[in-house]
């Protein structure tokens, strides 16, 4: 049993756990059970190598396309509701892989006015959070929606969204980390 264990491992590039070469060697037209399996790879020290998931990277600012000013300038302590929107991507680690989460945060009242999540982070992603929070709060005068210097961001598509909706676009600047601690902030709180 253990040579047909060993082909079907080595043949799965040693990614295998007992449960698939169980059902390599049914496929096979042998009768064995999973419990059998596992206790020989066990004992033969047969295992697969567990692959570490790279953490993904949400904000790509190695891009040629020009930022807009940074017109927050640090001062998070807006009191006034709809002037300050911040905007960021963070991601969600589950079995089947990512799951990319965008948001948008009211500065003043610290509420989320608009999300969207998907398997992707391309601007669509960031266009229907920022498209959520304008249908919740309806038009919005004067509001500065304040991101990072991602691509979804400084893209075509998110800045026609931003023109069209009237909304001045702020970004933070290369050196500054605090958007990243003001968005954790928001998910924990």
């Amino acid at each position: 049993m253990l040579p047909k264990i060993r082909a079907s491992f080595k043949a799965s590039k040693k990614c295998y756990s007992y449960r698939w070469v169980h059902q390599d060697l049914i496929a096979d037209g042998e009768i064995v059970s999973e419990r059998r399996v596992a206790r020989i790879m066990k004992e033969k020290m047969v295992s697969p190598r567990l692959k570490k998931r790279r953490k993904p990277v949400t904000t790509d600012s190695n891009h040629k396309m020009t930022p807009s000013p940074n017109l927050l300038e640090q001062k998070f302590n807006s009191v006034i509701p709809n002037a300050f929107w911040l905007a960021d991507i963070t991601h969600i680690d589950i079995d089947e892989g990512w799951l990319y989460l965008a948001g948008v945060k009211d500065m003043a009242t610290r509420e989320i006015v608009g999300w969207a999540m998907e398997d992707h982070m391309r601007a669509e992603l960031c266009c229907d959070a920022l498209t959520m929070a304008l249908g919740r709060r309806g038009p919005v005068p004067r509001l500065t929606h304040h991101s990072d210097r991602g691509n979804q961001y400084a893209g075509t598509k998110y800045r026609k969204l931003i023109r069209k909706m009237g909304l001045t676009q702020s970004m933070r600047s290369r050196a500054s980390a605090w958007i990243m601690r003001q968005w954790k902030a928001f998910l924990l709180h």
